[in-house]
């Protein structure tokens, strides 16, 4: 399943969400399955791709994930300086998980608890 297009702003700064995709994943057969929905996102004519991952029907977190996650930080820092120095606040990582993390909840919420055997009651 994927959306195409959303627009959204991170501390002021417009990106789009172009691509969204998810799914289970295993380390290995024994290895507890992980929901895992990646974002594609476009900012300044550059794509971005970042995955959030969780363990399946367990109270945990969302973790965070992605080659493109820190030089995508950096692109969402509106302080110049920290820019300069290819660094980026809490406050831009705050700012990116307040936008995507509720995304990646629903998704989740809406996919996981509606399993295959539910179909068949």
């Amino acid at each position: 399943m994927t959306q195409h297009g959303k627009a959204i702003s991170i501390q002021g700064v417009n990106a789009i969400i172009r691509d969204m995709d998810y799914g289970e994943s295993r380390e290995d057969t024994n290895a507890v399955p992980h929901f895992n929905i990646r974002f594609d996102l476009e900012l300044n004519e550059k794509l971005y791709s970042i995955t959030y991952s969780r363990p399946v029907q367990a109270d945990d977190h969302f973790a965070v994930s992605g080659d493109d996650y820190e030089p995508l930080l950096q692109a969402l820092e509106p302080d110049q300086a920290l820019t300069a120095k290819n660094q980026y606040s809490a406050l831009t990582e705050q700012a990116l998980h307040a936008e995507l993390l509720p995304i990646a909840e629903s998704v989740y919420e809406d996919i996981e608890y509606h399993s295959p055997d539910q179909d068949e009651e």
